[in-house]
């Protein structure tokens, strides 16, 4: 397994303070496995962060800094990891970052991006990127090159997608308009070859061990002319086949003014998870909802970890202080915690 030095500086007045360059002493870390708590930053500060941790549970704080020694960015929305690599997609940046995952070493730099979100591996050197705030778009990339290979149109504000069977599956969450569609797109083809009609806000998606995809609609929040709250549509989570694409079944989730945004799906596909002012488990074959509640206070950064099933979130960030993070069993026991970084919004597994 490769291995890297990586230098950092040890502050003994405080977690944030500064050392010198000759004060730094060296850690010993190899990202290659582990976990990876993926930190937003505070807007136009720029300093986004990931936080890392090995199997032994052991922490390496701001470890893309210490790596290369140069901040990430401003808002890391999200970060995915695909064969020996991490894109770390950075929305108020308009860029994508590379890194090589044994090292954390930046390995290219994605830009040309307007409002990027999401990103998904397809094949072995192809990246889709959802990408725009109104109209938006997918951005292929090549994983090879870093280079720009197309752009498919979908709706406004794309958010999550998720590959299926060669189809990927793209969440039109409205962005600073207003959607309730799901494209999806031929990943051979890169055609649209298909356009869901569901709720307001589709926001997340997963799919079971049968092979059903899952979304959840996070329903709409309406304002006047003074910005006031003057009303809001229903949350909605949609059980569809992912061969014929046809609504199998739709549950309203919570009470109107309800706007679940996360969900989750156990190792074995049979066990859904999502954040309602508390994180709860559905049985896929019974979906009754609300399901039964394995956490009871509000949390965010829902994650499920695919070798162990352990339930990661964090709490509700305030975007000034660090977040933390909690490890739950899959029966709803607190395994242990961690402190995040500024606004932590998932953890992500390699």
């Amino acid at each position: 397994m490769k291995k890297k030095w990586i230098f950092a500086c040890f502050a003994l007045a405080a977690a944030f303070s500064s050392c010198k360059k000759d004060d730094k002493e060296p850690i010993l870390v190899d990202a290659s496995v582990g976990a990876y708590i993926v930190n937003e930053g505070s807007f136009l500060s720029n300093n986004a962060s990931l936080i890392y941790i090995d199997p032994d549970g052991q922490v390496t704080t701001d470890v893309y800094y210490l790596a290369n020694e140069v901040e990430l960015g401003d808002v890391l929305q999200s970060f995915t990891i695909k064969d020996g690599r991490g894109y770390a997609v950075l929305n108020n940046s308009q860029k994508i970052e590379v890194v090589e995952m044994s090292t954390m070493i930046n390995k290219g730099t994605i830009s040309g991006l307007s409002y990027p979100r999401y990103a998904a591996g397809v094949g072995s050197n192809k990246l889709y990127v959802t990408n725009g705030s109104f109209q938006g778009t997918v951005e292929v990339f090549n994983t090879e090159t870093l280079s720009n290979e197309g752009s498919i149109s979908v709706g406004y504000g794309p958010n999550q997608l998720l590959l299926h069977n060669n189809e990927l599956w793209v969440c039109n969450q409205g962005g600073f308009g207003l959607d309730s569609t799901v494209s999806i797109i031929n990943a051979v083809s890169n055609n649209v070859e298909e356009v869901i009609t569901l709720a307001h806000r589709p926001e997340d998606l997963v799919v079971d061990a049968f092979g059903d995809i899952w979304i959840l609609c996070a329903g709409e929040t309406f304002y006047d002319e003074s910005w006031n709250v003057s009303g809001h549509s229903l949350a909605k989570l949609f059980r569809i086949d992912g061969v014929s694409h046809s609504i199998e079944n739709s549950f309203t989730i919570g009470e109107l003014g309800d706007h679940p945004r996360q969900l989750e799906v156990s190792p074995n596909g049979r066990t859904l998870y999502y954040e309602n002012n508390g994180v709860f488990a559905v049985d896929v074959n019974s979906a009754g909802l609300p399901g039964s509640i394995l956490i009871a206070s509000a949390k965010s950064a829902l994650s499920v970890d695919p070798s162990t099933g352990n339930v990661w979130c964090a709490s509700i960030s305030d975007y000034v202080n660090p977040s933390t993070v909690y490890v739950y069993a899959a029966n709803g026991a607190l395994l242990r915690t961690y402190e995040g970084g500024i606004g932590t919004n998932a953890v992500e597994f390699n």
